[in-house]
């Protein structure tokens, strides 16, 4: 999968490092917080468009301690759609937290279709899903 991480800095001691954005059909968290992903892909099908689709994003992540607010924007053209705004809380002894969320993305256009991961306002890597029509 393509994902692009710029260096942007929340604060001054910690540069937000993404090692996993990943679009998936589901996933199982155990209990130690261990996640498995069901059928990861970058590549979604359809016959028609606009279409929506159930989807799973998956994103592990180091942050600066402290509380930050998580989102995806999806970037349809025609549509941004900004899911999850959850608040996080990253202790000092861990920077390292795992999230999960799902949702339904309308695909309103076949190409490339970008989300952002987004903490605290600010977009910290980028990835696509290549939306193809299905003969």
């Amino acid at each position: 999968m393509a994902t692009k991480n710029p260096k942007k800095k929340l604060n001054d001691k910690i540069t937000p490092l993404v090692s996993i954005f990943a679009f998936c059909e589901s996933f199982i968290q155990d209990k130690r917080n261990r996640f498995s992903l069901i059928n990861i892909f970058d590549r979604v099908h359809f016959s028609n468009v606009p279409a929506p689709f159930p989807i799973t994003i998956f994103v592990s992540a180091s942050l600066p301690p402290g509380t930050h607010k998580i989102s995806i924007v999806v970037g349809n053209p025609a549509n941004k759609k900004e899911i999850g705004g959850h608040q996080i809380v990253i202790p000092s002894d861990n920077p390292v937290f795992n999230y999960a969320i799902n949702d339904i993305v309308i695909f309103d256009h076949y190409g490339k279709q970008d989300f952002h991961i987004k903490i605290d306002g600010e977009i910290i890597s980028s990835s696509f899903i290549t939306v193809t029509l299905r003969d």
